[in-house]
Order: structure tokens, then C-alpha cells, then sequence
């Protein structure tokens, strides 16, 4: 009445179909790590890279602030000409045209 055949196949069903889960079960929490390690270096590069655009722009300023205060200090030092130079033409040579001229 029993048949052993089929009580036997199902059981060996049972176990490979449980087999195959294990597997998957395994291979998603493989793919889950792996996600989750994408996700945490793509983190970090944009920390890095964001800290990195922010240190590039504090030194600009700080280049820029430097610029302006050594302008202002040179500035008021008198360092700077704020005006072209006065045109002295009398203190021009003369030509020898104009010295036989005279």
C-alpha cells in the first residue's frame, strides 16, 4: 500500500528544492553584502571628493583675502600709483633740429 518510490522521491524532492533555497538564500545575502559595499565606497568618494572641493574652495578664499589685504595694505602705503605720472616735457631732451632752431 505504501509505495517506498514515491515516499523516497518525494523526500529527495524536499531536500533538493530545500538545497536550492539554502543557494539562494546564499547567493542574495552575497548580493546584499556586495550592494552594501557599492554603496559604502560610493559614500566615502563622495565624502572624500566633496571635502576635497571644499578644501580647494577655503584655499581659494584664503588666497583671495590675501590679495585684498596686501592690496589695501600697499594701497594705503602709497605703494600703489593710483595715477598715471605727471607729463614733464620740459624735462624732455631735445632734438639737434631743435637745438639749432633756437
Amino acid at each position: 500500500m505504501w509505495d517506498n518510490d514515491k515516499g523516497m522521491g518525494m523526500t529527495e524532492q524536499q531536500d533538493r528544492l530545500a538545497l536550492e533555497r539554502e543557494e539562494i538564500t546564499a547567493r542574495v545575502a552575497t548580493f546584499k553584502a556586495t550592494q552594501e559595499k557599492f554603496q559604502r565606497d560610493r559614500d566615502a568618494y563622495c565624502a572624500a571628493t566633496l571635502e576635497a572641493a571644499r578644501a580647494i574652495k577655503r584655499n581659494r578664499s584664503a588666497e583671495a583675502e590675501l590679495r585684498r589685504r596686501a592690496i589695501e595694505i600697499l594701497d594705503s602705503a602709497d605703494l600703489i600709483p593710483t595715477e598715471s605720472p605727471p607729463d614733464d616735457s620740459s624735462d624732455q631732451v631735445e632734438s639737434p633740429d631743435q637745438v639749432l632752431v633756437s
